[in-house]
């Protein structure tokens, strides 16, 4: 028996499956949410999300009819958990309401001065949403939500991590974009943070990523902007971040075409060559693995 039909075969013998009368009390109905929760976890573990979906419809509705009205902040993490789910899943206009409602939730929460101290979720949250609008290229919707999770986390959040994110979609948002003068400031600030001696700073492999894509992004807008002496000594220090955190790979050696093109536009023609050499070696190299 697999691991996952062991899990399935627990929560059945737990009574995970049983349903609870028409007068069940509140104390019953909240353990149905938790064991249907529970089996909505083990599919989600095994990718099952098509089987997930609707037991964790259930249970976000047994909590919705027990809490304290649609706004109550006890929902949020049921709400983000179901929009989770349904984004996993390709469904993006079924994941946007639920990911709007919770920022709302939570939005009010802070300025009726029920949690002021919350402004890092609200930051979080915006910038949820706003990374699904960005993926589905809707920028006129995730641009305001970016700037929205900016100013709160340049007034009052701590959450480093959540600001790198931001600095690095709204950077390269307005790259994408061509807005290149806007992109400047916000992926420098970005880049600022290899410097800093914080959580959210390159070290830290979850912000590797963002830091990362903020240099590149970051290169081609000086490239761009005719900066090339400012577009080299970014080229190389993403080249040595490629080599530190992931050896040869074909993030490698597309970093190093980008150099190569860049040293092209200046007429450094044997050094693009040697770097494109390199880039094609990597790549028949990676290719073989």
């Amino acid at each position: 028996m697999t691991r996952f039909k062991l899990l399935l075969f627990v929560l059945l013998i737990l009574g995970s499956f049983t349903m609870p009368s028409g007068n069940a009390t509140p104390n019953e109905e909240i353990q149905l949410a938790i064991k249907l929760e529970a089996q909505s976890d083990v599919y989600v573990q095994h990718r099952q999300y098509a089987m997930a979906e609707p037991l964790r419809k259930q249970a976000l509705a047994i909590r919705e009819k027990l809490m304290d009205g649609p706004n109550d902040i006890r929902l949020v993490g049921w709400l983000r958990q179901l929009a989770d789910l349904y984004e996993k899943q390709g469904k993006f206009l079924m994941a946007q309401p639920l990911y709007k409602r919770a920022l709302a939730i939570l939005e009010k929460d802070c300025t009726t001065g029920n949690d002021p101290d919350n402004w890092n979720d609200v930051a979080a949250s915006a910038s949820k949403l706003a990374n699904l609008y960005y993926k589905h290229d809707q920028h006129a919707d995730a641009e305001p939500l970016y700037k929205h999770a900016l100013d709160i986390l340049d007034k009052n959040g701590t959450y480093e991590a959540c600001k790198v994110d931001v600095l690095c979609n709204l950077g390269g948002l307005y790259y994408k974009q061509g807005k290149y003068a806007q992109a400047e400031p916000l992926l420098k600030r970005l880049c600022a943070y290899e410097d800093q001696p914080m959580p959210a700073t390159v070290n830290d492999p979850k912000c590797r990523p963002y830091m990362a894509e903020g240099l590149r992004n970051l290169a081609a807008t000086y490239s761009k902007l005719g900066k090339t002496a400012d577009a080299e000594v970014l080229y190389k220090r993403i080249l040595k971040m490629d080599e530190t955190w992931l050896g040869d790979s074909l993030a490698l050696s597309t970093d190093l075409d980008n150099y190569a093109s860049l040293l092209r536009k200046t007429q450094r023609v044997a050094e693009a060559s040697k770097l494109e050499a390199r880039a094609r070696d990597i790549r028949a190299r990676v290719s073989k693995i």
